[in-house]
């Protein structure tokens, strides 16, 4: 009973942690657009559109590898690794998709 409480923790912790990974990189990219370093594109509601559609992205696919592609492993680095590929393979996919819709209209 007490491990599974402990695992428990410890999901919940990881999801977390790349919940707020996935969302600090399209603010981030956001803050340092355009040169002003400010958060004022949090008001315009295109722009919250896309944070949006990065932060899915990015959480997915960081999620896609900590859950499934790096489920049975036990390294140590499994949640870092983790975010580094998700922000890197959701980053690109975003582009992908934003690349595509663009060339719909």
């Amino acid at each position: 009973m007490q491990t599974a409480i402990v695992h428990t923790k410890e999901k919940k912790k990881a999801l977390l942690t790349l919940v707020v990974a996935a969302l600090s990189v399209p603010l981030f990219l956001g803050f340092i657009d355009e040169g002003y370093y400010n958060f004022q594109f949090l008001l315009d509601p295109g722009s919250l559109v896309a944070l949006s559609i990065y932060g899915a992205l990015i959480f997915g696919f960081e999620y896609l590898f900590y859950a499934v592609i790096f489920k049975k492993s036990t390294f140590q680095g499994k949640l870092i690794t983790s975010i580094s590929f998700g922000i890197l393979t959701g980053f690109f996919a975003a582009i992908v998709f934003f690349l595509s819709v663009k060339h719909l209209f």
